[in-house]
């Protein structure tokens, strides 16, 4: 099975396909509609952020530094 995804609005009852997609849409498929909340929106944050440490000083082995 193949996934295609993008992004559409609806009118009046019809998705209006992607021509780049068209081609591969000449058989019987199995249409999935997701609908997005406001919630589920993500927002142009970054979700991690990075963290630096300083290490000059500190003194491990690498058993050390790799126990758990």
């Amino acid at each position: 099975m193949k996934a295609l995804e993008f992004k559409a609005r609806t009118e009046k009852g019809v998705i209006k396909i992607p021509k780049e997609f068209r081609n591969e849409l000449d058989k019987e498929v199995r249409v999935i509609i997701l609908l997005e909340d406001k919630e589920t929106v993500r927002s142009n944050t970054p979700e991690f952020t990075a963290v630096k440490i300083k290490t000059k000083g500190f003194k491990f082995s690498r058993e050390e530094a790799n126990e758990r």
